[in-house]
């Protein structure tokens, strides 16, 4: 685990984020030097297949402040790395998550990016995570996924029948 900083072990008020849609070629260093400008970082690891050796394509960071990991999470996600945009969530226990609050979305016009994919969402609620759906050239497929934090927010977004082809 690249642990850039000596943690201080008296400290458990640290908060994780997790680090999506990773390039297989993104390392810890390259990930460090993104996630350091929002603060203090406990521990920042890139997830690796245990017999490959390879890029798992998500990883975590941990800052000891939950300030800095608001900061990072806001301004630093759907940001590129390399060519591909990240995705940033709340590290969460599989268990803690409901499928009653996610949404496949289709039809998405090429033009819609990353983050005005996620904004046009959150109107409806706190989006926990959001997806579009890309081939090995970078190019949308024309779908996506948006997972909210209440299944209030996903019964109010699907009531409205959301619009995504911005380009006519």
């Amino acid at each position: 685990m690249f642990n850039p900083i000596a943690p201080n072990l008296t400290s458990r008020n640290y908060s994780t984020l997790y680090i999506g849609d990773l390039e297989e070629q993104i390392t810890e260093e390259m990930l460090y030097s993104v996630f350091i400008k929002f603060g203090p970082i406990f521990s920042l690891r890139v997830m690796k297949d245990f017999q490959t050796k390879k890029s798992r394509g998500f990883g975590f960071v941990s800052y000891y402040n939950l300030q800095d990991a608001k900061t990072a999470k806001l301004q630093a996600n759907h940001i590129a790395i390399l060519k591909r945009p990240i995705r940033i969530t709340w590290k969460k226990q599989i268990k803690d998550m409901s499928a009653e609050n996610n949404i496949f979305v289709k039809n998405i016009s090429r033009n819609v990016t990353e983050k005005d994919f996620e904004q046009i969402f959150s109107q409806f609620g706190s989006v926990f995570s959001s997806k579009i759906s890309y081939d090995e050239n970078s190019v949308t497929r024309g779908y996506g996924y948006v997972q909210f934090d209440e299944k209030e927010s996903t019964d109010k977004c699907l009531e409205n029948k959301v619009n995504l082809v911005l380009d006519g």
